[in-house]
């Protein structure tokens, strides 16, 4: 079921959404990330060992991302939110444009499929960890409820920056004429 879009007129009233979205899912995180080490201590069985290892390769794929969005990418968004303000045109920066427009947007496309391609190896664990693994101990259902948020909350993240995020930033760069 595909979920809704936010209501957002510009870029930085999908940002500010997409800002809200990623303080949960970072709170998620230091939660699974503080559950994580007491999980993996206890010796469950091979499936538990590779999902544990998912789940901390997620957490610090998440860190990477949400870093990267931090000092890189919502910079960018303010620059380029602001150059379209301003009426600029990338074609009279005679070559000096230093924005590295496409660059931006691939680095959001490649997280995005690393991201994807995490949670498609995560996913079938959260469906088929035998319950009698999970039912002994409230530390592991607490673990994987946690982490079972994280996943459905990061679809949704990335569902919004693909489908609304992106697009948009592809707008407002037609709209400055930018170019490499």
């Amino acid at each position: 079921m595909p979920l809704p879009l936010p209501d957002c007129q510009d870029l930085r009233q999908l940002v500010a959404h997409l800002d809200g979205l990623y303080v949960q899912l970072s709170a998620l995180c230091e939660r699974s990330a503080s559950l994580l080490p007491e999980v993996q201590y206890r010796d469950h069985g091979a499936k538990l060992r590779i999902y544990t290892s998912l789940c901390a390769n997620l957490n610090t794929q998440l860190g990477q991302y949400m870093r990267l969005r931090r000092l890189v990418i919502l910079p960018y968004f303010e620059e380029l939110k602001q150059k379209e303000e301003e009426g600029h045109d990338c074609r009279s920066c005679g070559g000096r444009c230093e924005m590295q427009h496409s660059r931006h947007v691939m680095d959001i496309q490649e997280a995005h499929a690393s991201l994807h391609e995490l949670a498609e190896h995560l996913h079938p664990f959260n469906l088929s960890l035998p319950a009698s693994s999970l039912t002994g101990t409230e530390l592991l259902r607490d673990f994987r409820a946690t982490v079972i948020k994280v996943e459905e909350l990061l679809t949704e993240i990335l569902f919004i920056e693909e489908s609304a995020l992106v697009p948009l930033i592809k707008e407002l760069q037609r709209k400055i004429w930018a170019h490499e």
